[in-house]
C-alpha cells in the first residue's frame, strides 16, 4: 500500500515539473515557411530528384 502511494506522489511531482517546463516554452511561434530563419539569397536549391517508396506513381504536370 506504501509503495503504491509513493508511487503516484512520483508521478504526481513529475507531472507538475513536465507541465511547469512546458508552459515556458511558448515562445514559438507557428510559420507556414521558413521565411525568417534564413537570409534573402542565402539558400539556392540548384537540384531536385524525387524518392518513391511504392511502385505506384501518378505523375501530374507542374503548373507553371
Amino acid at each position: 500500500m506504501g509503495i503504491a502511494i509513493c508511487i503516484i506522489i512520483g508521478m504526481a511531482i513529475g507531472f507538475i515539473v513536465m507541465f511547469s517546463i512546458a508552459s515556458k516554452n511558448k515562445s514559438v511561434r507557428k510559420q507556414k515557411n521558413a521565411t525568417v530563419y534564413t537570409r534573402p539569397g542565402s539558400f539556392v536549391v540548384t537540384g531536385s530528384y524525387d524518392n518513391f517508396l511504392y511502385r505506384n506513381v501518378d505523375k501530374t504536370p507542374k503548373s507553371k
